[in-house]
């Protein structure tokens, strides 16, 4: 992995979002005295390629990029900045309470010795992760390549490309409850629902589903 370093701050640079109370901005940069940096916090390490999430959360130190480690973990592009802010904005500091914030660079950043601690309890039931192993489907895919497509898509990739209501879907898995996954292919994890196509599509040709 390689690193940059990280240079002190020009009396607080970087422009305050005009979103932003002043006590918000506060605590997005309370970590951004040189003086105050601790050594895993100087360096910045630029690159996370070939990591597994596994891998990423037992490192004892190290500073990333945001958008980095949101690969890594598999989340929503963004998540981990604006639950971040939400911190912030309730008048505690992300980056002393989970490791993240933003640099003296103008990047966010993580802070994995801190992150790491407090991911699994604390973070993860907050951004919820997509599972391992989701695809996502080629823009331009034709209606005969998509049903030989396999493996676990969202759902709502599939608006459009089916004549069926997705409400319609999402009512009956939760009407299956436990069993959905296993009758007709399509079930609900954290906040989104997720098809496993092959199966799916079989459940929808037996039922005639519209």
């Amino acid at each position: 992995m390689s690193t940059i370093m990280l240079s002190p701050p020009s009396a607080r640079s970087g422009k305050r979002k005009p979103n932003l109370s002043r006590s918000t901005q506060n605590q997005l940069n309370d970590h951004t005295n040189l003086f105050n940096f601790e050594p895993d916090e100087v360096y910045m390490d630029q690159k996370l390629d070939g990591m597994t999430e596994q891998e990423l959360l037992s490192l004892d130190s190290g500073l990333f990029k945001v958008s980095e480690v949101e690969r890594v973990l598999r989340l929503p592009p963004g998540s981990l900045r604006s639950l971040a802010l939400k911190v912030a904005d309730a008048g505690q500091s992300p980056y002393g309470k989970w490791g993240i914030g933003n640099s003296p660079i103008s990047h966010w950043v993580v802070r994995i010795k801190v992150f790491s601690s407090c991911w699994e309890n604390e973070i993860k039931p907050l951004v919820n992760p997509e599972p391992e192993g989701i695809r996502k489907l080629p823009k331009n895919l034709s209606p005969e390549a998509l049903c030989q497509f396999n493996g676990v898509i969202r759902l709502s990739e599939l608006k459009g490309r089916f004549p069926f209501h997705q409400q319609s879907i999402k009512n009956q898995v939760r009407k299956l409850g436990d069993q959905a996954r296993e009758v007709m292919g399509c079930w609900k994890e954290n906040s989104h629902f997720y098809v496993d196509l092959q199966p799916f599509l079989a459940w929808m040709s037996s039922h005639k589903y519209r």
